[in-house]
C-alpha cells in the first residue's frame, strides 16, 4: 500500500486518533489525524504539501518524542512504540 508521503508500507496494527485544528489566511483547517504502526523498506519519505504537512522523515523514537509538541501525540507514539517492542518480542 502506499502511504499519503508516498512510502510504501504495510499497516501492522491501527494506533489511535488526534484531532487539532490551526489557520491559514482565511480559514480554519480541521484535521483528524489516523495513526498507523507500519512497517517499510524504504526511508523515502515526501511531506504531503497538500495538507499542510511541510516536513516529513524518519527518526528514532527518542528523537521523535522530543519533536512532537501535544501529549496525546506523545502518548500514540508510546502507544506504537510498545506494539513494535510486542510485535518484535513475537518474532524472535
Amino acid at each position: 500500500m502506499k502511504e499519503e508521503t508516498g512510502v510504501n508500507a504495510r499497516i501492522n496494527e491501527y494506533v489511535g486518533k488526534s484531532e487539532y485544528s490551526f489557520s491559514i489566511p482565511g480559514d480554519v483547517v480541521e484535521k483528524e489525524v489516523h495513526w498507523f504502526l507500519m512497517a517499510s523498506d524504504s526511508y523515502y519519505s515526501r511531506p504531503q504539501r497538500e495538507e499542510y504537512f511541510y516536513h516529513s522523515g524518519y527518526y528514532k523514537y527518542i528523537e521523535a518524542y522530543h519533536l512532537l509538541k501535544f501529549p496525546n501525540e506523545k502518548m500514540i507514539l508510546e502507544k506504537a512504540y510498545n506494539k513494535y517492542l510486542e510485535l518484535n518480542k513475537k518474532h524472535k
